[in-house]
């Protein structure tokens, strides 16, 4: 069966050590939606930083898009 043309979005994300798994997976599910915000065929990986913790649970993320 032809599907067409198929378009992936995917969001990378790095469980660091002392990360609690729900903001693991939150960060992943960030990543994800920022790649779909991108356009398609978009990769968005996103780096864990004890420093930016606190922000990223208020709702702002670091995303590096050039990765």
């Amino acid at each position: 069966e032809n599907m067409g043309r198929l378009s992936v979005s995917i969001g990378v994300a790095q469980l660091k050590a002392g990360e609690s798994v729900s903001l693991f997976i939150e960060r992943t599910d960030r990543a994800l939606y920022k790649a779909k915000e991108l356009g398609r065929n978009k990769v968005v990986a996103v780096e864990y930083d004890a420093a930016i913790h606190k922000a990223m649970i208020g709702g702002d993320i670091v995303i590096d898009v050039n990765r």
